[in-house]
């Protein structure tokens, strides 16, 4: 028999779920998916086949043809893609709160460029205004520095010249002017070393009796008391400065008119002390030299007394090169007495002893001739010698020979005269 053909209707699957669609189904009966045109079929054609149920895949696929599953996956992901970001966030947070910010940067390639980052949250507020205030402070200190070093060397109050104007020279020194600043210093040596006391009173007293040549410097106009040296405040400041390294003159704005140094109406008057029945002589400079760092040292003698009574002062000084100077391009540095206790002849380098003056036995004019070479720092074989002398503060044995090139014409003086009255008292 033969095999009858026969038009098979279409067989039709839900797209969605896979499941077998009624014929006229608008929707799917398990799912209720809207079945729309492309919907599978099974069956086509005219010729009848065996008919069979659909396989599913392990892809979703119906009978191989890809048809994938849709399942309700949706909320799901959702609410796991948010709580993945949530505990990125909080592991991020944890990060920064941990780690030290400036290393994150660098972790990450950023540089900070002139930025200092400070946590509030470390500081209270008093250590907040405390480093306020020492900023501040710093700050002040920084400009008053920056404007001393800016100011010209005539307004500060202590002048160190020796450095800017360079070394000394023979040259330079005029020795009239010299022995001017050096006579005005010798009055009072410590205070115009150590700028103290009434150092500034000193200066503008004694140094009125070179008043001619002050005026003349400064071109003053001579006032009405004709032994008064007149400066406006302006020159004096200037004055004091570059004699002696300093322009205070505080000391003598709290004199009163009337005193031999004041200050009246922008200008400061001085005059030489009357010193009554005492006597004060001009100071004397022996002798000069130029020291290895460019300076100059000067060696001399003041004289003081009253009456029948006293003083000598031997003094050395330190001048520096300042061409502001009046005298001569020198300002003082210091100047200071120094101890002549134990010398027999005290004065043997600038004075030419009399046998009236000593009233020396043969030993001690033995001692004292010795004491001349023994200041040039002179060795002795003889041993009792030698011993007195290293016993003396002054002393530094350096020279076993000292020629009598080194020795000036007082010490050639008084070695002769010690050596005659050794010999005269011995015959």
């Amino acid at each position: 028999m033969g095999e009858e053909n026969k038009t098979t209707p279409q067989v039709r699957f839900c797209t969605s779920c896979g499941a077998k669609l009624k014929e006229s189904a608008a929707f799917c009966a398990k799912c209720g998916a809207k079945v729309g045109g492309s919907a599978v079929r099974q069956e086509t054609g005219n010729t009848r086949s065996v008919k069979t149920e659909p396989v599913k895949t392990t892809s979703g696929s119906v009978n191989g043809n890809n048809v994938q599953k849709k399942k309700g996956k949706g909320p799901l992901t959702a609410v796991i893609i948010i709580i993945s970001i949530i505990f990125v966030a909080i592991v991020v947070a944890g990060a920064f709160a941990v780690l030290n910010y400036e290393t994150i940067l660098e972790k990450f390639g950023f540089q900070q460029k002139n930025e200092h980052f400070i946590d509030d949250d470390d500081e209270d507020e008093d250590e907040k205004e405390d480093k306020k205030d020492t900023k501040e402070s710093e700050d002040a200190s920084s400009e008053e520095v920056a404007s001393y070093e800016s100011e010209d060397i005539t307004d500060s109050t202590e002048g160190s010249f020796a450095e800017d104007a360079g070394p000394l020279k023979e040259s330079d020194i005029d020795e009239e002017k010299l022995s001017m600043l050096f006579d005005i210093a010798a009055h009072d040596p410590e205070g115009m070393t150590r700028k103290k006391d009434n150092y500034q009173w000193s200066f503008f007293c004694y140094a009125a009796g070179y008043k001619d040549y002050i005026e003349k410097y400064y071109d003053l106009a001579p006032e009405s008391e004709s032994w008064m040296t007149v400066f406006s405040v302006e020159d004096a400041e200037n004055f004091i400065l570059n004699s002696i390294g300093s322009d205070d003159l505080s000391e003598i704005e709290d004199r009163y008119e009337g005193d031999y140094c004041y200050i009246k109406g922008g200008k400061l008057y001085a005059m030489t002390p009357d010193t009554g029945d005492s006597w004060d002589q001009t100071a004397v400079v022996i002798d000069h030299e130029i020291t290895s760092d460019g300076k100059l040292k000067v060696t001399g003698y003041h004289e003081e007394g009253a009456f029948t009574e006293s003083h000598h002062h031997i003094l050395e000084a330190i001048f520096v090169k300042n061409p502001e100077s009046i005298w001569s391009g020198l300002t003082l540095e210091s100047i200071e007495e120094l101890d002549d206790e134990h010398y027999l002849l005290p004065e043997a380098q600038y004075k030419n002893y009399t046998r009236d003056e000593v009233d020396f036995t043969p030993e001690m004019a033995r001692y004292a001739r010795n004491e001349i070479y023994a200041r040039h720092g002179r060795r002795f074989k003889d041993q009792e010698l030698q011993m007195y002398f290293d016993q003396q503060s002054w002393y530094e044995g350096t020279e076993d020979e000292v020629p009598e090139t080194e020795l000036n014409e007082y010490e050639k003086n008084n070695i002769k005269l010690m050596a005659e009255i050794e010999q005269e008292q011995n015959n």
